[in-house]
């Protein structure tokens, strides 16, 4: 008899232990009932609040963790994600959600998350996509795939943006500099005429030199790509200050 307890103790071994953390009880309720029929998942619990969520993972160490990209409020789940790997550095996360954004998809991976699926997917579906977290595959629905590749590809255009924009503030003299921070910060030529003690001809020429310099055909157009690409926040956080104020 001893061998047969083995082999079971052996099955059970392997049944991947999973867990579900939504602000929403019925959706807890409606994941597990619909996975239930599949002999080698062990359901583990469900969480409805962020702090319950991490007791539940920190006490139970599920392989997969079912978790609502939202819970309480927008990005909840998204910001959990760091604390639960902390506690839980094994389990692997598949974000849930009713929609497809984007900046959350992104952001979701980029704290860790192993996969993201909308709820309304096929309970074979999430059942397949379990088992290959635990088998260490990620396959993800193809829109959650152009989801990352999208964004992926405008924060790299971003990125480009601000290196040359940042390259072209290096030209910059000491007062272009602080001229157009001053229109970055809403005041008109004629404020900073006076508060500079200039004339108004003055400050539209230098205008004119940082409008030539950054290639923009307006000055509303430039100040719009660097709000985009939040340059003066970068500034304002002492980030290349040297760089940007002594041109060399």
């Amino acid at each position: 008899q001893k061998p047969p307890l083995e082999k079971k103790e052996e099955k059970n071994m392997e049944k991947i232990r999973w867990a579900i953390c939504d602000d929403v009880s019925s959706v807890c309720k409606s994941f597990e009932l619909a996975l239930k029929k599949y002999d080698d998942l062990e359901y583990l619990g469900a969480a409805c609040t962020s702090g319950d969520c991490i007791r539940l993972c920190s006490e139970t160490k599920p392989d997969i963790l079912l978790l609502d990209i939202m819970m309480e409020e927008e990005n909840s789940g998204i910001l959990l994600i760091p604390e639960i790997k902390r506690v839980s550095p094994d389990t692997k996360i598949a974000m849930l959600t009713s929609y497809s954004d984007e900046a959350h998809i992104f952001s979701a991976f980029s704290q860790g998350a192993d996969n993201y699926i909308p709820k309304s997917t096929k309970t074979q579906d999430v059942y397949t996509m379990m088992k290959n977290l635990c088998d260490g595959q990620c396959t993800m629905q193809e829109d959650v795939m152009q989801a990352l590749v999208s964004q992926s590809r405008r924060i790299a255009c971003q990125q480009q943006s601000l290196l040359y924009i940042i390259t072209i503030m290096s030209t910059l003299s000491q007062s272009e500099f602080e001229i157009l921070k001053e229109i970055y910060d809403g005041k008109t030529y004629s404020q900073i005429a006076q508060s500079r003690f200039v004339e108004l001809g003055t400050i539209k020429k230098q205008s004119s030199r940082i409008l030539h310099k950054f290639r923009s055909k307006s000055m509303k157009e430039l100040i719009e790509n660097l709000s985009r690409l939040h340059v003066f926040e970068l500034y304002n956080h002492n980030l290349m200050i040297e760089d940007l104020q002594n041109p060399t």
